[in-house]
């Protein structure tokens, strides 16, 4: 098989044949295939990115597609646990928890998340390039269970022996990456880190400057 083909192609043929048993199958058909994906960005946002994806699997399939965006990463788990979705769109963390609980089957990861960075990122009137230079000031993870807001970021900062509510004055939690990046933009975090692909979409999209927030520290790289 090629290994440049597409995630959409590998995703319709492991969606019929692999994702649905033969009475998922038959619901499917009946009604509407439901893709569930995280909410890791604004809902608004979301639907613009899927909307490709369904109108291409609903073409192919000949199915309907629904994009459900639960409100929060622990409701994602929770959808997916009630089987409220056909198909799910994990992170790595999500993944391992609806593996663990629901038997969850892998089946097309990115080229990008063979080798994911997460980006610690500070206002551009911060000229600092050194995560030490933040300690006692206030600092934000994504959401709790986001694999690059939250996850990693804090195990790479335990590796440079950095305990996130001791070392900074206040740790939040936000409830999407652009929320993360809006925050330092508008001074309520000094310090936040983002998954570092939808800091790319925030720029080109217009939502966020680049001169507004400078990368501080890029994380190692780690499988998503």
């Amino acid at each position: 098989m090629n290994q440049r083909v597409p995630a959409c192609l590998l995703l319709l043929g492991l969606v019929f044949f692999i994702g649905c048993s033969p009475s998922d199958e038959k619901t499917a058909q009946a009604g509407v295939l439901k893709i569930l994906v995280l909410p890791d960005r604004p809902r608004a946002q979301l639907e613009a990115t899927y909307a490709p994806l369904l109108q291409y699997l609903s073409r192919k399939l000949n199915w309907p597609c629904e994009l459900v965006i639960p409100n929060t990463y622990e409701d994602a788990l929770e959808r997916f646990h009630r089987r409220s979705a056909q198909l799910a769109y994990l992170g790595g963390a999500t993944f391992l928890k609806a593996r663990a609980k629901d038997r969850a089957m892998p089946l097309v990861l990115r080229d990008a998340d063979l080798a994911f960075t997460s980006l610690f990122i500070a206002r551009n009137d911060t000229p600092t390039d050194k995560i030490e230079d933040f300690r006692g000031r206030p600092f934000a993870f994504g959401p709790k269970l986001s694999t690059s807001g939250h996850v990693m970021p804090r195990h790479f900062l335990q590796v440079r022996e950095i305990v996130p509510e001791k070392f900074f004055s206040s740790v939040r939690y936000s409830d999407n990456h652009d929320t993360t990046a809006f925050w330092v933009r508008d001074g309520v975090v000094d310090l936040g880190v983002i998954n570092s692909l939808i800091l790319i979409q925030m720029y080109r999209e217009g939502l966020l400057r680049r001169e507004a927030v400078h990368v501080v520290w890029e994380t190692p790289t780690y499988p998503d």
